[in-house]
């Protein structure tokens, strides 16, 4: 059995890399589940990364969403967890 750890090593082993550049300000949009991985920035401070995913299903239990905003019935409902 693989595990996931053997199995990014696969596939960076057998899969060619791809370079995606951007321009300053430019949005890169892919699927979350796609390997993938940048270089450190020149200026660490200054890199801002946004992270949106848009799902149908819920997680499989365990797994739970940290912030979730559901639409019931045309009724659009916030289920976020409280934050502290």
């Amino acid at each position: 059995m693989f595990s996931p750890q053997s199995q990014i090593d696969e596939l960076r082993r057998t899969s060619p890399e791809r370079d995606c550049l951007a321009e300053r300000g430019a949005i890169l949009a892919f699927r979350p589940l796609i390997l993938h991985a940048s270089a450190p920035a020149a200026t660490p401070a200054h890199r801002r990364v946004i992270h949106i995913e848009y799902a149908v299903h819920d997680l499989p239990t365990p797994l739970e969403w940290y912030d979730r905003v559901a639409e019931q019935s045309g009724i659009r409902m916030d289920t976020s967890r409280t934050k502290t």
